[in-house]
């Protein structure tokens, strides 16, 4: 299975809303303009691939939302839950809100997903 696009606003407040995912996931936001989000796709995109029996794997690239109503909305969401800078990476588990970081690091990405595998522990927990 591939990354599930997101190509619209609804969808990507509902993505950070809902609480009752059926499995961990993991949300890219994205940017075709932006060289690390350029580099880090298709690795993200080979990890869904690879982890798809575990994850499900959403992207959303913000160059769908270029008008100016669009925009605003957009940026209340990322302010919201302090999406800064891209790419950015969010991390949905079941019954818990959200968990936003910044990395263009694959291997930081890989470990957080092993967290948020493992039922019972916070993803900012170490493991």
């Amino acid at each position: 299975m591939t990354m599930i696009s997101v190509t619209n606003l609804p969808t990507l407040e509902w993505l950070f809303e809902c609480r009752r995912f059926t499995r961990p996931s993991l949300l890219l936001i994205r940017s075709d303009s932006c060289p690390p989000c350029v580099e880090l796709h298709p690795q993200i995109e080979a990890l869904a691939k690879e982890r798809s029996r575990q994850f499900d794997f959403y992207e959303f690239n913000v160059e769908h939302c270029a008008a100016p109503e669009l925009d605003a909305r957009l940026t209340l969401l990322f302010q919201r839950w302090s999406v800064k800078y891209l790419p950015s990476q969010v991390f949905l588990a079941t019954g818990l809100p959200p968990t936003v970081i910044s990395t263009r690091r694959l291997d930081v990405i890989e470990r957080r997903l092993h967290l948020l595998a493992r039922p019972g522990v916070a993803i900012g927990q170490k493991s």
